[in-house]
């Protein structure tokens, strides 16, 4: 890290390019909304994220230009803009609207595979707006690993395994995650809840370290610790959606098995009750 930012302070001709490029992403935008020092992810803080829903696609496109859907996962926010935590499949689309996601991901990556980007996964970021309406944020040359876990789970597919497989050239499993949501071939719902700090002090005294090793230990629930229990928070480790602290798996064979828990884990494991943070209304038992 302290080589890639001394070669970055010494790139100037970067920074001035980075700086045009923000410039232009703010042509359009009132000034008035944006900070003194944009945030990388400026999208985000335009979109009422009490209206709006974000989702997560993922695809790959074949050597021979066939645009494959992969998966789906939406992506569920509190009422402040703090994450809740991301569910495949996702709860608020109806057939209506996959269809219409479908023929625009054909549009949209067709136009890519023209261009040549073939034989690779690709993931995008979007919003469905309150008119119906699709706002693409973010395309990446990569599927999102954070989501292997999910799709596995639900559907029994391997991200992984299916990305080695485009790699060498191979054919991934035709049947994904997508296909069978479709068609409805029976699936269940995985949640990853997000927990995350929104105070300074030591980890351990914002959580309840006894209940996270009973999740692991009695509940078998798989927990990735992005900090851990010693680590110490600072005022400049805020963001405008705290800190991540823990992600974890959990898995129910309805969208209220995992909203279910999601509620039970939550009201658990804060030493410090998160008042801020209110639920979306489609989030409520």
């Amino acid at each position: 890290m302290r080589s890639t930012l001394a070669d970055y302070r010494q790139d100037i001709e970067l920074q001035e390019l980075i700086a045009s490029q923000y410039r232009s992403y703010l042509k359009s935008v009132d000034p008035s909304q944006v900070p003194a020092v944009a945030p990388p992810f400026i999208a985000e803080h335009l979109v009422n994220m009490n209206e709006a829903v974000e989702y997560c696609y993922e695809g790959y496109i074949t050597p021979e230009g066939e645009v494959v859907h992969y998966a789906l996962t939406e992506e569920v926010y509190f009422s402040n803009h703090q994450a809740l935590g991301y569910v495949t499949p996702p709860i608020s689309i109806d057939n209506k609207m996959a269809d219409k996601i479908e023929a625009w991901v054909n549009d949209y990556m067709g136009k890519f595979s023209e261009l040549g980007y073939r034989g690779q996964f690709f993931n995008l970021e979007f919003w469905v707006m309150p008119d119906g309406s699709i706002a693409l944020t973010e395309i990446n040359p990569r599927a999102a690993h954070s989501y292997h876990n999910n799709y596995q789970h639900s559907f029994g597919n391997s991200l992984y395994g299916d990305n080695f497989l485009l790699a060498a050239g191979l054919k991934p499993e035709k049947d994904t995650p997508w296909a069978k949501w479709r068609r409805d071939a029976g699936h269940k719902f995985t949640l990853i809840i997000l927990i995350t700090g929104r105070e300074t002090g030591k980890v351990s005294d914002i959580l309840d370290y006894d209940y996270v090793e009973h999740l692991e230990n009695n509940e078998n629930i798989l927990i990735r610790h992005t900090k851990q229990r010693d680590d110490v928070l600072t005022e400049g480790d805020m963001t405008a959606a705290g800190v991540m602290l823990q992600q974890m798996w959990v898995v129910g064979d309805t969208r209220e098995d995992v909203i279910r828990k999601e509620h039970e884990v939550r009201k658990k494991i804060y030493k410090i009750p998160q008042e801020d943070a209110k639920y979306p209304s489609y989030w409520d038992l």
